[in-house]
């Protein structure tokens, strides 16, 4: 079966699985700038509560948009521009996110918005929980059909031994069931990329098949860094050990 093919029930329970993770990362990310408050607290530091509550509040937001209340009118939240909103996720949990925006989501149906947003704030996410790191750079591209997420991070990477989490992989199935493509690349030590495709246009469909067949879904991100990048890498190494994990 061809991707984007598969029915609409396969495609509703992956969707309501990653937002179901996508509220349960919201959480670990809470408690872990908790637990930041509580090592603060104890060296004597004055703690700083109004990220942790922040986060919680978005958390909250998020619950009551998956789970609406019988017989309650849904009030509609001001559409907030892509930018601002991925901007303000990473500020809440304190990474820095150098992003560039190309074009506008105007042109993307509901169902590829929400999966945009959902991969980006994943990929902020992992950098936080699972890098070391405290700073990535994104790029989306909306100028073109199809739309290109890319998110690269200078992180402790993927070893042979890291295992992709359920939030990665229902990422990735739900993408494939709207036709869109998520991949990860990655080299220990120098950091992780995650690209996400939306789906082709009829006109470029064609002509891509061929390519698509050559994606793998981890790779080493060292070839295509220049050697200056490269050089650069050290100075953007996390001070952290990485979790055994990405999710």
């Amino acid at each position: 079966m061809a991707a984007g093919t598969v029915g609409k029930p396969a495609n509703d329970r992956s969707r309501l699985a990653v937002r179901i993770h996508d509220v349960s990362a919201g959480l670990a990310v809470g408690i872990g700038l908790l637990k930041g408050l509580k090592h603060s607290a104890t060296s004597g530091a004055s703690p700083d509560c109004d990220g942790p509550i922040e986060v919680f509040e978005a958390v909250l937001a998020d619950l009551r948009q998956l789970a609406p209340e019988p017989n309650r009118t849904t009030v509609m939240r001001p559409r907030m521009e892509l930018a601002e909103l991925l901007t303000q996720d990473a500020r809440r949990i304190g990474v820095a996110v150098d992003l560039e925006v190309k074009g506008h989501d105007d042109w993307l149906d509901s169902e590829q918005a929400e999966l945009l947003r959902l991969a980006a704030r994943e990929a902020i996410r992992n950098v936080r929980r699972h890098s070391g790191a405290d700073r990535c750079r994104m790029t989306i591209d909306l100028g073109n059909c199809p739309f290109v997420l890319q998110v690269r991070d200078w992180g402790a990477g993927i070893s042979g031994q890291t295992r992709v989490g359920s939030g990665i992989d229902g990422l990735r199935e739900l993408a494939w069931t709207m036709g869109c493509d998520l991949t990860i690349r990655s080299h220990p030590g120098l950091g992780t990329e995650l690209v996400l495709r939306g789906r082709l246009c009829p006109l470029n469909a064609k002509s891509a098949m061929g390519d698509e067949a050559s994606e793998a879904p981890l790779r080493s991100v060292v070839a295509e860094e220049s050697l200056g990048s490269r050089r650069r890498v050290a100075t953007r190494r996390p001070i952290t050990a990485s979790g055994q994990q990405i999710t």
